[in-house]
């Protein structure tokens, strides 16, 4: 009984203890958002975000990965982004990606929208920062929360609106 009570607990911790090393957080203001679409039925949940990586912030930043795989940004002068629109999309579908609780202190690895809008376009690309991480998710904007609601994404970059 205790060694199946342990092997439970340990599989609980490999399961839910979140390495958030390569973990990227991504912030969405409503500002950013092009277009949305959000649909819920019993067992289908659905939300997809437009965003428009348009030059239209006062500052810019250089965003990259330093040598031990975390997230640097660094606020620069303006200048012009190569890419049009990006896709976010979530899906959950019978509770195959339920939201996870993310206490906002375990956040290693944030990234604004705004901060994307404004990268720099002699910085790493953005897509190649993306595809570094593992796992991506979306959270509130809301930087005074202690708890987050975290949702796994998809996302995709368009050329053309």
């Amino acid at each position: 009984m205790k060694v199946s009570l342990l092997g439970a607990i340990f599989l609980f911790n490999c399961s839910y203890g979140q390495d958030f090393k390569r973990v990227l957080f991504l912030s969405l203001d409503k500002d950013c958002i092009f277009q949305s679409f959000r649909s819920k039925t019993d067992t289908l949940h659905i939300e997809s975000y437009t965003v428009r990586l348009s030059q239209n912030g006062k500052w810019e930043y250089k965003i990259g990965l330093d040598k031990d795989g975390m997230l640097m940004k660094q606020p620069t002068l303006i200048a012009p982004f190569a890419i049009l629109s990006m896709n976010i999309n979530y899906k959950n579908n019978r509770q195959d990606n339920p939201p996870i609780i993310v206490k906002s202190n375990q956040i290693l690895n944030r990234l604004s929208c705004a901060e994307i809008i404004n990268c720099t376009s002699d910085s790493q690309s953005i897509r190649e920062i993306l595809d570094y991480f593992d796992k991506v998710y979306l959270i509130s904007d809301d930087k005074n929360l202690t708890e987050l609601e975290a949702k796994e994404i998809t996302y995709r970059f368009n050329p053309r609106m």
